[in-house]
């Protein structure tokens, strides 16, 4: 393993500030968050430019490995680097999840029946009475995805019946053939067609960029066969797409390299979904130097995912509500009713 390999050059030689940051991120990446969190500190103690990316990293792992008293000490040490709006959301939050910590659920959480043991994420609805969601599940059309030993994901839609299951699933054979990912859609009725995003290729093969990525692409695909390539970059990856009826703003992640931390929360503004305009990060109170995702809208109400160390677990679902002029209100953890140690995101809802 990475882990055994970096050990070993450890033992051997000095390790590098680069090869002792892989080391951490690889105990984070087992969830052997004791042994990263003292690699992180290591590192942050020795080397005072960790970026604010990394700085959350370790926050988190110090909150994994039951240490929360350190995050406080260690995030009053670059108070002055981080920004008012992220030192705001976390005092705002340790108190709610404090409040919440023993609170009645107010949800009935079940598992729906049509799924697999593979991966199953990223569900949205299509029309009335079917929904669209992204699987891993092994078919015919796709190949094997080396790093997970599971299929490349492909898009399904399943039949809503009642009590919230699912009958059915099928890849959604109307988008065009793909071997490689497929992932994340959102159906638009009002354009009748369906927002996600798909692995960059070319002739029937995965193109790279110099660096040897193959990235995502966020493209629509419309009921009369057209696929229209909104988003592409190389070397950047887009993600979760939500597109607003009302306004024509497509929402979407991306890991820019001016934004806060890892992905970032954006918008463009489309006319018919055709893109109008660059690319404009939600802001400081809502990305964070952690991971944010997967954007759904209703009713004046924003919510999302993130890694932020002020959270339960991996990804925690938030709740932000959209001010009059087009701020937002300090993002609410959903507390432990919905989230938990580990990664909740692709939250959606339909109005009654």
């Amino acid at each position: 393993t990475a882990i055994a390999e970096y050990l070993e050059e450890k033992r051997k030689s000095h390790l590098s500030p680069q090869q002792a940051l892989n080391l951490a991120e690889a105990y984070f990446r087992e969830r052997q968050y004791k042994q990263a969190a003292d690699q992180y500190v290591r590192i942050y103690r020795e080397d005072s430019v960790m970026t604010n990316h990394h700085f959350n990293k370790m926050l988190q792992a110090l909150s994994k490995s039951s240490e929360k008293e350190r995050v406080q000490a260690f995030l009053s040490t670059r108070s002055s680097q981080l920004s008012d709006e992220l030192l705001e959301n976390a005092s705002f939050n340790d108190e709610l999840l404090e409040d919440t910590a023993t609170g009645e659920t107010a949800y009935t959480i079940f598992p729906a029946n049509g799924n697999s043991p593979q991966a199953d994420f990223s569900p949205a609805f299509y029309g009335k009475d079917r929904l669209l969601f992204s699987s891993s599940r092994p078919h015919d059309s796709k190949d094997t995805y080396i790093p997970t030993g599971e299929a490349f994901t492909d898009i399904y839609v399943a039949a809503l019946q009642s009590g919230g299951q699912l009958g059915n699933p099928n890849p959604l054979n109307s988008l065009p053939p793909l071997k490689y990912h497929e992932a994340t859609p959102y159906y638009s009725e009002s354009l009748q067609g369906v927002f996600y995003v798909r692995s960059n290729s070319e002739d029937g093969a995965l193109t790279y960029n110099p660096k040897g990525k193959n990235s995502l692409a966020l493209v629509l695909s419309k009921r009369n066969g057209q696929l229209q390539t909104l988003l592409r970059d190389p070397g950047i990856s887009f993600y979760y797409p939500f597109y607003e009826e009302a306004t024509g703003r497509l929402y979407f992640a991306a890991e820019f390299q001016q934004g806060y931390g890892g992905t970032d929360l954006y918008y463009v503004v489309t006319n018919q979904g055709l893109i109008m305009s660059a690319p404009v990060n939600l802001g400081p109170r809502i990305n964070t130097p952690g991971n944010e995702i997967a954007p759904f809208l209703v009713d004046g109400s924003l919510f999302f995912s993130s890694d932020v160390f002020y959270g339960l677990g991996g990804m925690d679902i938030y709740k932000a509500e959209i001010q009059g002029d087009g701020t937002y209100s300090i993002p609410a953890n959903l507390g432990p009713a919905i989230n938990t140690e580990q990664d909740e995101f692709g939250f959606f809802l339909r109005k009654s």
